[in-house]
């Protein structure tokens, strides 16, 4: 009986300190998670990281190109020296405000931004009483292209029907050479051809295929200076 009786306290006992580890156990673990839990939280609570929202550039764009806006400046005829015919009067004034044009950035942009100030020079600024000029419906305008040199070549859909006096086709080809060279610092000269091809003239007085420049220009200009006389 006694043996038995020792085996059921030491059972007993046994049963005791299992259950005492039990318990320290369960604290650990519920400490752990406690802990996990605040980690958790912890990491809930930092701000979240943005990434910085990108923004694509006007040339990003699909469908957009890079663009190129030039100040133009245009030539006309002097009004007074029309009327007057007075030899001490510039025939020519530069440096008129034609506003801009706004075409495609490279070569062919050019050549349209040159086609487009020739454009302009058909009608005279508002308020403009001192301007003429002789670029008009008898003139139409394949385009323009400018080469490597500088040379801005302006083909003509085709010759006036009628021809040019001496002085109108001179007004037409220094109005021209002058609008160009002004505005655009790529173009150094002009010249002209008409259906893609070369020709002699375009009046019967100038020689189209030669190429003007500022020093034809100023020359044409100065005050005393007579126009070539007519053949």
């Amino acid at each position: 009986m006694m043996k038995r009786k020792g085996f059921r306290v030491t059972a007993l006992l046994l049963t005791m300190m299992l259950a005492v580890f039990g318990f320290a156990a369960c604290g650990t673990e519920t400490q752990g998670g406690a802990g996990g839990s605040q980690a958790s939280n912890s990491s809930v609570d930092e701000p979240l990281s943005v990434e910085p929202e990108q923004t694509e550039t006007p040339q990003e764009q699909e469908g957009e190109k890079a663009q190129e806006t030039y100040e133009v400046s245009l030539t006309y005829v002097n009004e007074q020296y029309i009327a007057d015919g007075d030899e001490s009067l510039e025939k020519l004034i530069s440096d008129v405000d034609g506003g801009t044009v706004q075409v495609s950035a490279g070569a062919e942009g050019l050549g349209e931004a040159c086609e487009k100030t020739i454009e302009l020079l058909r009608n005279v600024p508002e308020g403009r009483d001192d301007l003429m000029t002789v670029v008009d419906d008898r003139f139409v305008f394949n385009g323009v292209t400018v080469g490597e040199d500088g040379t801005a070549t302006v083909d003509l859909a085709s010759l006036p029907e009628n021809g040019l006096d001496n002085y109108s086709e001179q007004f037409f080809v220094y109005q021209i050479t002058g609008s160009l060279i002004n505005t655009f610092e790529e173009v150094s000269g002009v010249t002209f051809t008409v259906g893609g091809k070369s020709v002699e003239t375009i009046g019967g007085h100038l020689d189209a295929s030669a190429r003007y420049t500022v020093s034809d220009l100023d020359s044409f200009n100065t005050p005393g200076t007579a126009a070539a006389a007519e053949e």
